[in-house]
């Protein structure tokens, strides 16, 4: 059935039962200890649907009790036709008249029947800003960042997009950043807690200083931020810039009196070639000190003609990737299936273990939407195509790429189930340790009650982490937040943050157009939050996003492009990236102990948890998330709950499973489809 058919039956479905669609919804929201209703197998709207439509063709999931050939003989008596296999769940995905289906979920061989709708894709067009690259003639404006973390007791960090002239430079103090009153280390005076700083001890002196320079000749801008920490009132702490290499400086701030603070300083006056910029203290306290981190400089040069440009990312500052690089762990050897629009191999990907497709509307494993080879590229794109400009957080991890979707977008639950038993069939041969699904059922319903959830919940069970974006809200009548597999309390769910153009983490906020909440069943959303924001990352070729939104385009070189996005599809494939590196470096944790050391190891954002990856590999804690959570109860073997480690997964016999349990009431079978993409956010 064509997706056109099947927006119809959407239609038909919200016009005929609005009021019972939202009953259903208030109706059949339930806690994690509740019952389900006993033998209720078929949704009350699709069973009028059979009444008053009953010709009408629909895509259905359907439960066996005992041997699915059995099953599908009947579908087949019934005038439809079995389109999937999934023994995940001991279920098949069919195409029958909703009559029929009606017929179907009467059957002693039925144990559950789903309508297989829609998933959609949780991306979103970003709403200006950075600038499309390359072309000829016009003016272009590239952004760069001078950058030092103070991530290495050293005075020669480069950590932004260019490099510094010169290290740090101490005056009046010689013994270098690990001995001395200037040093660099952890302690209580660092903005940040726990955090590497540059400190100054109050007996310096007036004569000890730390300075460093800077090219800034051609800018059109220059900005430098940082954050400070200042523990005794009566100290004073100058910032001075010089223009000419240090012969002369002029005092730009003053600071005391101040407990955790940070600030932000136009540079553009004193650009040059050598600018320095100074850190000293003017005022002696004997007891004061002052913790200096995060020293940013963010820069824009013009070019007219010719020329082309590069836009910035800036998550794999934010997030401090590159120094979890050079501790060695770069994704090397970790498996990370990507279950999406496909991912097309046209460039920056040079670790691909598999690409397949699982939709049989597509006649190509290459991504002909856009949205699968995006995602892929923030994972593990290696950037060669832009001189490792636009790298994934994982360069060297093993893609899989998995295709769900067709030529238009159109991807169906059945299909993502399909692609995730794959997952659990191969797991061992490409070694797959990690889910991404930048994708959620256009469906609100318990995690209870869903297929694709349950099929999650397997891969977890069976030792792959699967990372889950959140989704993104703009009103609409369906929240993504209680749509799977995002609602899944197992699964480690992705929100977005807007990095506000810099990489500096404490100007970042919320992206508001990310939900969060509490799901129906109680569980709080998202665990973790990521950049999503105007993210850059590889175009595939096939796609016909470049023509159609030629704004958000950045060309390099003749033919490698690249594409600006926003949304939680964009920050989920940051955590899949985030866990290659830490699975790389510890290999034996397991799905709970990864989930507990990526939503306990952060930083906060608007009173949420940010991504901290540096911190996850620096952690040694095994602790588990997830104890005493309830399995789906589409995986219960009877009526009493199932929680995890209540049970050894790797003797289920998923055939036992009473498949009985499910409420139907409680479904919305409102669905919306990939091609809904946002490009106005």
């Amino acid at each position: 059935m064509d997706f056109e058919k099947n927006a119809i039956v959407m239609k038909k479905l919200l016009k005929r039962f609005p009021i019972l669609i939202f009953l259903a919804l208030l109706l059949g929201a339930f806690g994690q200890g509740a019952a389900p209703a006993e033998g209720a197998r078929l949704q009350p709207a699709l069973a009028e649907m059979a009444s008053e439509s009953p010709e009408e063709s629909v895509r259905v999931m359907v439960g066996a009790r005992g041997e699915r050939a059995e099953l599908a003989g009947l579908v087949e008596s019934l005038g439809g036709r079995v389109v999937k296999d999934l023994h995940i769940l001991n279920a098949l995905a069919a195409e029958m008249p909703a009559g029929a289906a009606a017929d179907l979920a009467q059957h002693a061989s039925v144990t559950w029947l789903s309508l297989d709708g829609p998933v959609v894709s949780t991306g979103k067009g970003g709403n200006g800003g950075g600038g499309s690259g390359g072309g000829g003639g016009g003016t272009s404006t590239t952004t760069e960042t001078l950058r030092d973390d103070f991530n290495t007791v050293s005075y020669v960090n480069n950590d932004g997009s260019m490099p510094w002239s010169t290290g740090w430079i101490e005056t009046g103090d010689y013994n270098g950043p690990s001995g001395g009153n200037v040093t660099v280390e952890v302690d209580i005076i660092c903005p940040v807690l726990l955090n590497r700083c540059v400190e100054f001890d109050g007996d310096t002196g007036l004569n000890s200083t730390l300075e460093r320079e800077m090219d800034l000749s051609g800018v059109t801008s220059a900005t430098l931020t940082f954050d400070y920490k200042l523990d005794h009132s009566s100290a004073e702490y100058t910032l001075d810039v010089s223009s000419d290499g240090g012969a002369a400086w002029t005092t730009l701030r003053t600071y005391s009196n101040a407990i955790n603070s940070s600030d932000s300083v136009d540079l553009t006056p004193y650009a040059s070639a050598s600018t320095r910029i100074r850190f000293r203290l003017s005022g002696p306290e004997e007891d004061a000190h002052l913790g200096i981190d995060n020293i940013l400089v963010t820069y824009q040069t013009t070019s007219s003609g010719g020329g082309s440009s590069l836009p910035p990312n800036f998550y794999l500052d934010t997030l401090d990737v590159r120094d979890v690089w050079d501790m060695g762990y770069t994704g090397a050897g970790i498996g990370v299936a990507v279950i999406d629009s496909g991912v097309s191999q046209d460039h920056d990907f040079s670790n691909f273990g598999a690409r397949l497709s699982f939709n049989p509307n597509s006649n190509t494993v290459n991504d002909v939407f856009g949205h699968g080879t995006h995602v892929a590229g923030i994972i593990a794109g290696d950037g060669v195509n832009s001189s490792g400009f636009y790298q994934g957080v994982a360069p060297d991890a093993n893609l899989i790429s998995l295709k769900i979707s067709d030529e238009t977008g159109m991807a169906y639950e059945s299909d993502t189930v399909d692609a995730m038993q794959w997952v659990l069939d191969n797991k061992d041969t490409f070694n797959i340790r990690v889910v991404n699904l930048s994708i959620q059922s256009g469906t609100e319903v318990s995690y209870h009650l869903s297929p694709m959830a349950a099929a999650a919940e397997i891969l977890w069970f069976n030792g792959v982490v699967v990372v889950a974006a959140t989704g993104n809200w703009d009103g609409g009548p369906v929240y993504p937040l209680n749509a799977p597999p995002a609602n899944d309390p197992f699964v480690i769910t992705v929100g977005a943050t807007d990095e506000k153009g810099t990489a500096r983490r404490n100007d970042d906020s919320w992206m508001t157009s990310s939900a969060v909440g509490v799901t129906q069943d109680g569980f709080a959303k998202p665990e973790i939050m990521a950049p999503g924001k105007d993210i850059i990352s590889v175009l595939s070729n096939h796609s016909p996003w470049a023509s159609q939104h030629p704004d958000r385009v950045v060309n390099v070189g003749n033919s490698a492009q690249y594409f600006r996005i926003s949304g939680t599809s964009m920050a989920t494939p940051m955590v899949s990236g985030a866990v290659a590196l830490l699975l790389q470096a510890e290999p034996n944790l397991t799905p709970d102990q990864v989930k507990y050391r990526v939503t306990n190891a952060t930083y906060w954002v608007s009173g949420m948890p940010y991504l901290n990856i540096e911190k996850m590999l620096t952690t040694s804690t095994t602790g588990s998330a997830n104890t005493g959570i309830q399995a789906s109860q589409l995986l219960w073997t009877g009526n009493d709950p199932v929680t995890w480690n209540s049970v050894n997964w790797n003797s289920v016999n998923w055939n036992s499973v009473n498949w009985n349990s499910v409420n139907w009431n409680s479904v919305n079978w409102n669905s919306v489809n990939w091609n809904s993409l946002d490009w106005t956010e």
